[in-house]
């Protein structure tokens, strides 16, 4: 993923590994949000491959 946070009154965000493709907009608040919410998060490490995930409030 990179984040191109320099621009004034915008953040864009790609799929590295996939340079031509879609680009995301944010605003810099609600990037700035984001970032903040997942942060406070504690890390759970990545699934194992196979192993069934689940979103987060899904029950």
């Amino acid at each position: 993923m990179e984040v191109a946070d320099n621009l004034p009154g915008m953040v864009l965000v790609r799929d590295s590994k996939d340079r031509t493709g879609p680009m995301l907009t944010f605003a810099p608040t609600v990037w700035a949000a984001f970032v903040s919410q997942v942060k406070g998060r504690p890390h759970l490490g990545r699934p194992k491959p196979g192993a069934a995930t689940r979103c987060a409030g899904s029950r």
